[in-house]
């Protein structure tokens, strides 16, 4: 989950096989586990959603990405649909309510959407002459549904996602999963990380009382220290405290002389 400015967008945009900007805080924390397992980024935008929108979708189409926004089926989460068409919009409407087989005497609620909102929806339908769209705004005039009351509805986070994916799916065929899949250069074999675990905790033992000492040492000063003069000086001072303990002299030497073999 991101909290994100506009400053952001740029490396927001290179992450995620998809993108969903979601409307509603809570319901990026519900969906989150689902989202990492098939790499897709959640989005919240604090209430920016239009502007990010925007922006994302022409960002991530540089980069790869599918971007698609989930909001609340009422007269603003259609007027997103309108202003920014380059965005899919994958619900809430009609057809979320009929994929997930709720009654929509359930989870709907009547309230007064913002009057300027409206005209817009309503030319914009008659443009386009879709009677769907029609439909969905004669609704949202009067009555919404909320993200939220399909989550509670539904009452299963993973039949939700399901939804989702489906939309997701039928909108873009294809995903390109080098940008969720992290693929490395190299691994360590376990010899090697056994090896760094034994030189780590025979020098943790080594260095304990020095690190003490310290520790307390910098507990309490009065005035100004330059920090990264100290750090530079005690990352020395450990290293040569490792390299000259007797316990550990015969194991570097091995070490080293492997280095200089290969």
């Amino acid at each position: 989950m991101a909290y994100v400015g506009l400053n952001d967008i740029s490396g927001l945009a290179q992450y995620g096989t998809d993108m969903l900007i979601v409307e509603k805080e809570g319901v990026v924390e519900q969906l989150a586990p689902y989202a990492d397992i098939n790499g897709i980024a959640l989005l919240n935008t604090r209430g920016f959603l239009t502007e990010y929108a925007s922006i994302l979708s022409k960002e991530a189409g540089k980069h790869g990405c599918n971007v698609a926004i989930l909001t609340d089926f009422d007269a603003s989460g259609l007027l997103i649909a309108k202003i920014v068409p380059s965005v899919y919009r994958i619900g809430i409407d009609f057809e979320t309510l009929e994929y997930l087989r709720i009654d929509p005497s359930i989870v709907e609620e009547t309230y007064k959407p913002i009057q300027k909102h409206i005209k817009p929806l309503q030319d914009w339908a008659g443009n386009l002459h879709d009677d769907i769209l029609t439909e969905k705004i004669d609704y949202v005039r009067h009555k919404r549904i909320e993200i939220d009351s399909i989550l509670a509805s539904v009452k299963n986070n993973a039949r939700f996602w399901e939804f989702i994916l489906d939309k997701l799916e039928e909108k873009f065929h294809t995903r390109n999963y080098n940008r969720a899949i992290d693929i490395p250069e190299y691994v360590n074999p376990d010899c090697v990380v056994e090896l760094n675990d034994i030189v780590r905790e025979k020098a943790t033992y080594i260095l304990k009382d020095e690190r003490l000492g310290l520790q307390k040492r910098f507990s309490n000063n009065s005035g100004f220290l330059d920090v990264t003069k100290y750090d530079k000086s005690i990352s020395d001072h450990f290293k040569k405290i490792i390299e000259e303990d007797n316990t550990i002299k015969s194991l570097l030497r091995r070490i080293d002389g492997l280095v200089s073999r290969y």
